[in-house]
């Protein structure tokens, strides 16, 4: 907790819990093992004056409940190539829950500019009704990525920066 102390306005808990279409380990596993720690870990967060932001790649639908349960402020990446609905999440926690996601990296691989574009201004609206949403990819960029998608992905953030979207 010292970088809060020291004026961090988000500290980021990394950890992954889940795979494609399913957790790491049992639910019941979760609960018992990693729930309080993780609770822990944001009541510290929080007591420093600092916002958690948990990153969990993977499957994450099982989990929302319990990340707003410990207090999690920030959910990042919730990817969709593993099976996350983020309407569905939106749905069941999206008014105590902030995601960060909505720049599909991995699926965008596989998408024409056009197509990345429509995808990401669709999370960016389905977001955006929330108040609680933070546009930001969801893995890193890799070098399977057609560079004109990568500047389809810079265009699209700039038009969105500039309100040139609704």
């Amino acid at each position: 907790m010292h970088s809060a102390r020291a004026g961090a306005d988000i500290v980021l808990i990394y950890d992954d819990y889940g795979y494609t279409g399913r957790t790491l380990f049992s639910m019941p596993m979760w609960e018992e093992f990693t729930f309080p720690h993780l609770s822990r870990l944001v009541d510290a967060i929080h007591d420093a004056g600092a916002l958690a932001m948990l990153h969990s790649c993977g499957y994450q639908m099982p989990f929302l409940e319990y990340y707003v349960q410990a207090g999690v402020d920030i959910l990042q990446p919730f990817q969709p190539k593993a099976g996350n609905d983020f309407t569905g999440a939106l749905a069941q926690v999206g008014g105590q829950l902030a995601f960060a996601t909505g720049i599909d990296i991995q699926l965008g691989e596989l998408m024409s500019p056009q197509e990345l574009r429509e995808d990401i201004l669709k999370f960016y609206r389905l977001g955006k009704q929330t108040g609680r949403h933070i546009l930001a990819t969801t893995h890193n960029l890799q070098f399977t990525m057609p560079q004109e998608n990568v500047r389809e992905i810079f265009r699209t953030v700039r038009a969105i920066q500039a309100g040139q979207v609704d």
